[in-house]
């Protein structure tokens, strides 16, 4: 891996959010290789945690990764995104929140290669 950007949200996540832990502005053209997303403590209920990473405002995911009932962490390969061009900014949303309890301490990472 090439860079790994990495987003931290203390406390609860719940609340649907836009641009939230900051943003990156890319030095080099990179090619996104996996996404993992964690939480402290897991989400519960029938709708999941989902997130979206956006390049200029667009999101980088066809299916919005997304933790369910009870998980903790997970890891996604298949990203669709094209290449991230030099210059162009990430931002992180959180785009759904679990019904019964939202998770606590969001950390998303994206693995990105070099192109």
């Amino acid at each position: 891996m090439d860079r790994i950007v990495r987003w931290y949200i203390p406390g609860e996540q719940s609340a649907i959010q836009r641009e939230i832990g900051g943003t990156f502005v890319m030095d080099f053209n990179y090619v996104p290789q996996w996404v993992h997303i964690s939480l402290r403590r897991p989400v519960k209920g029938t709708r999941p945690l989902r997130i979206d990473i956006t390049d200029d405002g667009v999101s980088i995911f066809d299916d919005k990764p997304a933790l369910i009932d009870g998980q903790a962490d997970d890891t996604w390969f298949a990203i669709p995104a094209d290449t991230i061009e030099a210059d162009s900014i990430l931002k992180l949303n959180r785009d759904q929140i679990a019904n019964i309890y939202a998770g606590e301490d969001l950390t998303v990472e994206l693995g990105l290669q070099r192109s």
